[in-house]
């Protein structure tokens, strides 16, 4: 018994100095091949106003699509002379120059070495004096070109206008505006520049805007106190009108504890003779989280003020998850009670600007129930191996070994900004290892096994394009195909199907509840072309069709057709109308589909509470609560190694595409210019081509304009409305056609323009308002209205009061006051189609 017992204590010994010997040979092996990521390198650039820093520049260390970069602009005056400083970090530079281009980039203007600066405390200070050729009023692209000590070139885009602007006194107002938040008196003072009203939410300090009350703008009880430099940047900017950012740091301190915000405010404003006007205000604010003990409580994680809801996601048995906070990503081991950082490019309390630039976004896509995390970073990157790139990085995290390896790298050729939108909207990784991702306007399907690239997706109507909440289901429809199949892509399985309908039916998607597609079915023979050549698609029946193809349900509509539908929550809104005995079509009120199945929440949840002082704070709703004393916190380094691991994004001839830009963000891609201008009419958003074209801006306007080349024509009365207005616009661009000919051979409107002016985007502006026309009229460009009956118009002008009409029913030109014709507009649901150059110089 004794020599049994000795036995089995000798074999216990052996094999645990065999793991002992194991791990050490493990851990030994592991840190060789891993490292810690590497910090930034790259200088920062900046531009001097008045001798503060504006418009910081990040570096990127190969050329990018010029027409994208849009992120600031600096106004320069006669002398086009604009002041830089080169923060070097220690990064030894061994030349300066500067381009200047076209909008687009196509054009090279300048190409100029900068040979006289001056060496600061490793800063360099210089001047440019642009040459003169370029034109008052137009925006250009300035690129910064640094030759490194390191061999690399790193470039620093921005874009430049030469123009009388005063810059000085638009930036003074905003960061006047900015430091009297935290006074009392201030606070009184600037309070007549906010728009009170129920519009705004006052329970959270995470968002506040210009309709928010006096105690959220002026921080409540919180007393924060601002440290570090307030980054501003100006977004646009003309003689009167302004869209600038600030971005800076606060703390506030409770019960010996430092709490660490980020700010992000953002204006609209418009300078006057006398005084300043704010159009619009956006504050956001949140809390950097800290992993450490303090911030678990109970089965808490306390997240604090936030903007926006933290991503996360769970393994299936609830034992692990993942969240993304402030561009850094997490993830807790329930059973092991361990806690780990697995990406972050700052730390709580950095001001690293190049650490903390807010260009790169994180997206979990799968968590093990063994701890392995799958994510991937898309966007700018800050630091590490692909510092100063645009693109995609696939990582994973393996808990075991406690390291996180790439799997792949994806770089991209244009902004960030349009890449995050991009991917933010369909990027998935499948069990088979293919990560499906939105870019340009296609679904392309990276293969992490053979590391290659197919084109699942391409031609796709973009405004069809609907992905379920989990990224997982996609459908579409093909462009300029109202027949078009409803093609369902389950990226799960990797598999692509079409929803089933007859050759007489057209199908058209509204969205996903969970993985179930929403659809209608509509009758060819029931399209409804408008007056201008718009086609609205009146849907007979709506069906709910299950992940596997299998119809759930379906709702019939005697005589009543549905032309819009939208999907909240667990609800359907459908818009609809009634078909007449004539024929015609009618407006009937909304209807609802409400699903009663449960939503499934997760074992692991983000959740709210409400203090007096911190007012609504976020918290991660744990499963169980943690054992604070033997809780654990981690941080996995990057396992190096040899070989590349890129795979190339498939080449496709470039398609036009419209970026809405919004508070200095791009908010919306779409393929449809005209659906963005109106939504951009509404939020006083600026929408560009991909080329860098400007197709829309709610910017300042002279007072009173008229196309003075427009004259009334006697001969109207010979041809429709319509024709006369189409033969007009053509006329103005050089172009003679029989449009009342093209009319009566069926012939749309829209179909007219685009098929004779090539080189202009044709623009269906229908619902926009009338705020909208403004712009165009403007740049001497005609708006075609349809009022009742539908007869055409041409507004050609406006002044403080007026529109100016060219009505061919009367021959005549002559004003009739805004508020008039917004009425009679609107009765005719606001039609207007007109178009903007693709070409800006």
């Amino acid at each position: 018994m004794v020599k049994a017992w000795i036995r089995w204590a000798v074999i216990a010994v052996v094999f645990l100095a065999s793991l002992c010997i194991s791990s050490i040979i493990l851990n030994q092996g592991t840190t060789d091949m891993t490292v810690e990521m590497q910090e930034a390198t790259l200088p920062v650039i900046s531009v001097l106003y008045n001798g503060k820093n504006v418009n910081y520049m990040r570096g990127f260390t190969s050329r990018k699509d010029n027409g994208t970069m849009r992120e600031s602009i600096c106004p320069v005056g006669e002398d086009r002379a604009l002041s830089f400083v080169i923060d070097s970090y220690d990064m030894g530079i061994s030349s300066v120059r500067y381009e200047v281009r076209s909008v687009d980039g196509s054009r090279l203007i300048e190409d100029t070495n900068v040979g006289n600066y001056e060496q600061r405390r490793g800063s360099i200070y210089g001047t440019i004096n642009l040459k003169d050729l370029i034109e008052d009023r137009i925006e250009y692209n300035l690129c910064f070109i640094l030759s490194l000590s390191d061999g690399r070139e790193a470039y620093y885009y921005t874009r430049i206008i030469r123009d009388d602007i005063d810059v000085n006194a638009k930036i003074g107002f905003v960061e006047d505006f900015m430091t009297k938040t935290f006074e009392s008196t201030g606070l009184k003072e600037i309070s007549s520049y906010m728009e009170t009203n129920s519009d705004g939410d006052n329970s959270s300090f995470g968002k506040v805007d210009i309709h928010s009350n006096k105690t959220q703008l002026g921080w409540g009880e919180l007393y924060p106190r601002k440290y570090g430099d307030v980054i501003t940047t100006i977004h646009e900017m003309d003689r009167t009108t302004a869209s600038i950012s600030l971005e800076y740091m606060l703390n506030v301190r409770q019960d010996n504890e430092t709490y660490i915000y980020k700010v992000t405010e953002y204006y609209r404003i418009r300078q006057s003779d006398e005084r300043f006007y704010l159009l619009s205000f956006d504050r956001k604010m949140d809390q950097i989280f800290k992993p450490e003990k303090e911030s678990f409580v109970n089965n808490k994680i306390m997240l604090g003020i936030q903007s926006s809801e933290a991503n996360l996601v769970e393994s299936e048995d609830g034992n692990i998850f993942a969240f993304v906070n402030g561009g850094r990503l997490f993830a807790y081991d329930i059973s092991a009670n361990k806690f780990a950082t697995l990406y972050a490019y700052y730390d709580p309390g950095d001001t690293d600007l190049r650490k903390t630039y807010d260009k790169s976004k994180i997206k979990i896509l799968d968590v093990e129930e063994n701890g392995n995390v799958s994510f991937m970073v898309y966007g700018y990157m800050n630091r590490g191996m692909h510092e100063g790139k645009v693109g995609v990085i696939v990582y994973y995290f393996n808990s075991p070994l406690n390291t996180i390896e790439e799997q792949a790298y994806i770089e991209y050729d244009k902004s960030p900004e349009v890449l995050i939108c991009d991917v933010d909207r369909l990027g998935y990784l499948n069990s088979q290892g293919c990560l499906v991702l939105g870019i340009d306007g296609n679904i392309e399907e990276f293969d992490l096994g053979s590391m290659t690239a197919d084109t699942l997706a391409e031609n796709i109507d973009e405004l069809s394009l609907h992905v379920s909440d989990s990224n997982r289901t996609a459908v579409w429809q093909e462009k300029d195909n109202v027949n078009s199949d409803l093609y369902v892509l389950d990226m799960k399985d990797d598999f692509v199907s079409t929803v089933e309908k007859q050759d007489d039916e057209c199908a058209r998607a509204i969205g996903f509840m969970n993985e179930d597609l929403i659809y209608g079915i509509s009758k060819q023979r029931e399209l409804i072309t408008g007056t201008l050549g718009d086609v609205v698609l009146p849907m007979e029946k709506i069906l709910i069709r299950s992940e596997y193809g299998a119809i759930l349900k379906e709702y019939d509509f005697d005589d009543i057709y549905v032309t819009e539908g939208t999907i909240t929550g667990n609800q359907i809104s459908l818009k609809r109308i009634k078909k007449n005995e004539d024929g015609s079509f009618s407006e009937v009120h909304d209807d609802q589909i409400t699903n009663n199945d449960e939503i499934e929440v997760g074992k692991n949840k983000v959740v709210y509470a409400v203090t007096d002082k911190y007012e609504k704070i976020a918290q991660v709703e744990m499963k169980k609560e943690v054992d604070i004393k033997t809780l654990k916190f981690l941080t996995p380094k990057e396992v190096l190694y040899e070989g590349g691991k890129e795979i190339s994004i498939p080449r496709h001839e470039e398609k036009n595409r419209f970026y809405m830009y919004y508070n200095g963000h791009i908010v919306d891609i779409c393929d449809d210019p005209g659906y963005n201008v109106g939504q951009a009419a509404l939020t006083r958003a600026t929408i560009v081509d991909n080329k860098g074209n400007e197709i829309y801006k709610r910017a300042s306007t002279v007072v009173r304009n008229q196309i003075m080349a427009i004259k009334e024509d006697s001969m109207a009365t010979d041809r429709s409305s319509m024709s006369v207005c189409l033969d007009t616009m053509l006329k103005l661009r050089g172009i003679s056609r029989n449009t009342e000919y093209m009319l009566n051979r069926g012939q749309t409107p829209i179909e007219i323009l685009e098929n004779n002016l090539s080189d202009v985007y044709v623009i269906n502006m229908s619902g926009a308002g009338i705020d909208s026309v403004f712009y165009y009229l403007n740049k001497d460009i005609p708006v075609m209205a349809v009022t009742d009956n539908d007869q055409a118009i041409l507004l050609i002008g406006y002044n403080e009061q007026n529109l100016v009409w060219y009505d061919p029913s009367t021959q005549t030109i002559y004003k009739k006051g805004i508020k008039d014709s917004a009425e009679i507009f609107e009765q005719s649901d606001n039609r207007f189609l007109t178009y903007s150059p693709k070409i800006t110089e």
